[in-house]
């Protein structure tokens, strides 16, 4: 069973550090002892509970999608992926595709419903915001923590979101605009495949400000950029939008 594999950073990561690729083939539910202690890996998401124990900040899904969706990705071209944003009442996220025109989202967030309940179940507040997104820039290039409570991100195209190992990370670090005073020189880099799944805890889901600290990655230039799923609880009262806007 392979559980990661192992390159160099590339030459345009200011860090130089080196990346470690999270693979998982089939993994029952378990905590490798390749895998840093604060991550989390299920299969089933009834297990999501998995995630409160106070030492894990980053939970893991290996998504499997049908291969009719993977393929309307892979060929869509990429200036024609949809960027969309949606804010809903949690209780109705697991009819998000039924309220959405395009036929690729709908596939998209039909076949991804039983994520979006098992998110809904531990997301504080009572609405949650989806933002579908593409970039070809490294759109946060520190490593930092989020202020969300919890946070889900699922890269569909491109490179997938980079974490650091809780005992590799300098803390005192954060936010003064330098990788290397938040990892040092040994530092390994983990970065998710496209269609894992992650929810990543933040500050205000961590009462000792133990937050996983992560960053976008580098999109090579060999690629053609990057399209991912971002749901975050919204715990203030706002105005409800009941439709996919263009960002």
């Amino acid at each position: 069973m392979k559980v990661h594999g192992h390159h160099t950073a590339p030459e345009d990561d200011p860090t130089g550090h080196s990346v470690s690729t999270i693979r998982i083939d089939g993994m029952s539910p378990i905590d490798s002892t390749l895998l840093p202690r604060n991550v989390v890996i299920i299969t089933d998401w009834s297990d999501i509970d998995r995630l409160a124990d106070p030492a894990k900040n980053l939970l893991l899904y290996p998504w499997s999608p049908s291969l009719s969706l993977r393929q309307a990705i892979a060929t869509q071209p990429f200036a024609e992926l949809p960027q969309m944003e949606l804010t809903l009442p949690k209780d109705k996220a697991a009819g998000t595709a039924t309220i959405v025109e395009d036929r690729l989202v709908r596939h998209l967030l039909t076949e991804f419903t039983p994520a979006l309940a098992a998110f809904a179940s531990i997301a504080p507040g009572g609405n949650l915001r989806l933002s579908l997104r593409r970039t070809r820039e490294q759109s946060c290039p520190l490593f930092h923590t989020d202020r969300f409570a919890v946070r889900l991100l699922c890269t569909l195209r491109g490179p997938g979101t980079e974490w650091l190992d809780d005992k590799q990370v300098n803390r005192n670090g954060l936010g003064r605009g330098d990788n290397r005073k938040i990892a040092g020189p040994d530092a390994t880099v983990y970065a998710a495949q496209p269609f894992q799944i992650l929810i990543l805890k933040g500050d205000a889901g961590c009462g000792t400000n133990r937050g996983v600290v992560h960053r976008s990655p580098v999109v090579p230039a060999s690629s053609d950029g990057r399209w991912y799923l971002r749901v975050d609880p919204i715990v203030t009262a706002r105005p409800m939008i009941h439709e996919w806007s263009r960002l």
